[in-house]
């Protein structure tokens, strides 16, 4: 291979070793991150890098080639495993906050959660917040606040149970071709209820009422072949004041 053909190969290699560079770091940096993500990275930067180094091997000396494969590889293999690492991590974290959350559940039905710590005389205490939807169906409230989440089961003070509910205030009817229909118009409730985890004993409960609907009816609907009228709702509670309503019991401002 002459001099110029390996000036060319770096001159054509550069560029997707640089995109194929850029997509493995953007692609790794993500908070989710699998290896199959970063594949157009990789295919690319990886074509880009064999001419790039087979140029250097040319033009520079066959050190020089070798040297930035394996650095520029080397590299972009660490990006990759460090992202895929932080990504299982994440993951794993997950499934043992979702694991304690599963097990310290039962006290938000007034079951009492033997393995659970004693509740401190003073704050911070550690508490597992919960959202339970209308459709009943529970979770982990993703706005809680890190610092008071328990490390395990054990570690577990207080429970946090949010009921989120939907009222009826009002509805609108109407007379279609398929006879008449009616929009339910709902407000939305949350009932936040503040448990002692070891013995399920109930330590506070609140009221947050969400935003009212406009109850005006519209002089008529439309909606799609197959499917409801479906129905109007108010907006959330504010989420602030649930969770100042748990930080009372977990910090300082709440006594036994």
């Amino acid at each position: 291979m002459t001099s110029r053909a390996g000036k060319i190969l770096v001159a054509v290699g550069l560029p997707p070793t640089l995109l194929g560079a850029y997509i493995i770091w953007w692609s790794a940096g993500r908070g989710w991150f699998k290896i199959t993500d970063a594949t157009h990275g990789i295919l690319i930067g990886g074509a880009g890098l064999v001419m790039l180094s087979i140029g250097l091997t040319r033009v520079v000396r066959p050190l020089a080639g070798a040297l930035a494969f394996v650095v520029l590889g080397g590299l972009a293999a660490f990006v990759l495993y460090r992202g895929a690492s932080q990504h299982a991590a994440r993951e794993q974290g997950y499934e043992d906050r979702k694991a304690v959350m599963e097990a310290v559940f039962p006290a938000c039905n007034g079951t009492p959660v033997a393995a659970a710590a004693v509740r401190a005389a003073t704050g911070p205490r550690t508490a597992v917040v919960i959202n339970i939807g209308s459709d009943g169906r529970h979770y982990e409230w993703a706005a809680n606040d890190d610092k008071w989440l328990p490390s395990s089961v054990e570690a577990t003070q207080i429970v946090a149970c949010f009921t989120t509910d939907k009222q009826l205030v009002s509805s609108c009817g109407y007379d279609t071709s398929k006879g008449p229909v009616s929009v339910p118009i709902y407000q939305y409730v949350i009932t936040g209820k503040i448990f002692e985890a070891k013995t399920a004993k109930l330590l506070g409960e609140k009221t947050f009422t969400g935003g009212r609907p406009s109850t005006e009816c519209a002089a008529s609907i439309q909606f799609r072949e197959g499917s409801g009228p479906g129905s109007r709702e108010g907006s959330m509670p504010d989420d602030r004041e649930q969770l100042a309503f748990v930080r009372g019991f977990v910090e300082d401002a709440e006594k036994p």
